[in-house]
């Protein structure tokens, strides 16, 4: 090894969600990229009826380096097509999977 400690130089960050008012701080990151991307995770966690953003804020000058607008009617319409994304490969899969033995 060359001696040197290499996670003392990554970016720390925590999440916050903020909706209305009301701020939680819902966890911390280190060495992730300082894009909204960063952010999926802590978006899944939140309840689908959620609104208002996430906010990815740099642990050392809390400053805000990305975040992310939370918005319930989006979040149920990507989680539709995706279920029904899901069931549609599964069944064309076992289709050709039964065509391919023959049957028809």
């Amino acid at each position: 090894m060359d001696g040197v400690e290499h996670g003392a130089n990554e970016r720390r960050f925590y999440v916050e969600h903020r909706e209305g008012g009301q701020v939680t701080r819902l966890g911390e990151l280190t060495g992730a990229p300082a894009h909204f991307r960063s952010l999926d995770p802590f978006l899944s966690r939140l309840p689908i009826e959620a609104c208002g953003e996430l906010l990815l804020i740099d642990s050392n000058t809390h400053e805000i380096v990305a975040r992310r607008r939370v918005d319930p009617a989006q979040r149920s319409n990507q989680r539709n097509r995706q279920e029904r994304s899901n069931g549609f490969s599964a069944g064309a899969m076992a289709w050709r999977s039964w065509r391919l033995q023959g049957r028809s």
